[in-house]
């Protein structure tokens, strides 16, 4: 899916006009720093350039080194802070300087070290790019009387699409600016206020937002993370239901959507929480975090203490989800040792850890098929593939041809249009993927190991 952005040329003019302004900075700090020096303006600005990533590079690896969580939120805004305004800055003087001829009297340092100044971070920049999904976050949505989905896009806009077509039906949010970076919607899920469906979303700009899907208006901002919201569930408890995200800063935050306040706050986790879920067992319903450390850990909303910690993965978890079948109720979570993993959410043994590509996985969903539970998993691998969560049998891939399907999934959610399940796969591709299941063919469709047709 392409969303439309109408404001590109503004965007684009602001840009320019940053990186001019940011250039003149650099020439008068850099004829004010070395004159004494008698080094030219434009080698000079090259120079400080120069020195200016340097010293974020030397930033970078030690606070990498030190394994802080807040600290390591810092060193990314840094990061976006050079290559937002430093890098162009550089680039802009480096080509201006050496096509006019400025530095026919000083080739060294100003061609050497400007031309430094542009191609490492422009490695970087691509890198910087390559590395950021399309769309990582999808959850259906009710619009008044339809179920539309919503895909988190660059710049915190969400799409509103209808599920099978595709059709563009509007756009939540405009871009946004985190210390010179456009953030991205990594997280998003539906929550009722009030007898009305929000939808909630969270990225990169550390807050969660509420969005009226129907009017488009945002009706409240929910802030409090230091880092990226990395995801984001409901949890229903007694009295009311409540939000809950997870962040980059190791931290867990569970929200009133009615009022906006922060009910609770869960820290001191190790390192990044990426996914979270309710999981309801024995008349209670538990709230499931997946950790960095390899752990899912199960918490009681009563206190927030733990009742069971889920351990057996071999590194970093990327997702987590509940299945709930005829006679118990399974945690499902994967990552980045390229295994779905299935516990007993009542004893917490382990039961299976499921391979498959050898890919790691990103996005996991509970997908109906008829009465039959199924787990989808996403990641790197191209396709996704439908597993048996209770017998731990690998079911094989969504639709025909998996092998000519888009990889480096990142997101994953199921809905229904009338009898027709509809499975929604999006990350890196720049158009979601997405199958379709006539309740008439699920039975037979995964009796042949390959459900659904790829529209």
């Amino acid at each position: 899916m392409t969303f439309v952005v109408l404001t590109g040329s503004v965007k684009l003019i602001g840009f320019a006009v940053k990186v001019v302004l940011t250039w003149l900075m650099f020439l008068w700090i850099s004829k004010v720093a070395f004159d004494a020096l008698w080094f030219e303006a434009w080698t000079a600005a090259f120079l400080l350039a120069a020195v200016v990533q340097v010293v974020t590079a030397v930033l970078l690896w030690l606070l990498n080194l030190m394994r802080s969580v807040t600290l390591s939120v810092a060193a990314r805004g840094l990061t976006a802070v050079v290559i937002r305004f430093a890098v162009p800055a550089a680039g802009l003087g480096f080509l201006a300087g050496f096509v006019g001829g400025a530095h026919v009297d000083a080739v060294w340092p100003g061609v050497v070290v400007g031309g430094l100044s542009v191609i490492v971070p422009l490695v970087a920049l691509v890198q910087h790019f390559l590395t950021r999904p399309k769309h990582a976050a999808a959850c259906p949505v009710r619009v008044g009387d339809e179920t539309l989905i919503a895909l988190g896009d660059w710049g915190h806009r969400i799409g509103l699409a209808e599920p099978v077509t595709q059709e563009l039906r509007g756009t939540l949010g405009r871009s946004a600016r985190v210390l010179g970076a456009s953030g991205i919607v990594r997280a998003l899920c539906q929550v009722d206020v009030g007898g009305r469906p929000l939808l909630a979303a969270g990225g990169d700009d550390s807050a969660v937002r509420l969005w009226d899907p129907v009017t488009g208006r945002r009706e409240r901002t929910l802030t409090g993370h230091r880092g990226s919201v990395l995801s984001l569930c409901t949890l229903d408890g007694p009295a009311a239901t409540l939000l809950v995200s997870g962040g980059a800063d190791a931290t867990i935050r569970v929200w009133d959507p009615v009022t906006g306040r922060q009910v609770a706050k869960l820290g001191h986790h190790p390192g990044f929480v990426r996914g979270v879920a309710q999981v309801p067992v024995g008349g209670t319903v538990l709230l499931a975090a997946a950790s960095s450390d390899g752990a899912v850990r199960l918490l009681n909303p009563a206190d927030w203490s733990l009742v069971r910690l889920l351990s057996g993965a071999g590194g970093p978890l990327q997702a987590v989800c509940a299945v709930e079948t005829d006679d118990r109720v399974l945690v499902a979570a994967a990552g980045q040792d390229a295994l779905v993993h299935v516990w007993d959410a009542q004893t917490g043994e382990h039961l299976h850890a499921m391979t498959g590509s050898g890919q790691p996985v990103y996005a996991l969903c509970h997908v109906h098929f008829g009465d039959r539970d199924v787990l989808a998993s996403a990641g790197d691998a191209t396709g996704v593939r439908l597993w048996d969560p209770v017998l731990g049998e690998d079911l094989g891939f969504l639709g025909e041809h998996p092998q000519e399907r888009a990889g480096r999934l990142r997101t994953l959610c199921e809905t229904h249009v009338g009898d027709t399940l509809v499975v929604i796969a999006a990350g890196y591709p720049a158009v979601a993927e997405v199958w379709t299941v006539a309740a008439d063919d699920i039975a037979e469709a995964l009796q042949e190991g390959g459900p659904g047709d790829g529209a």
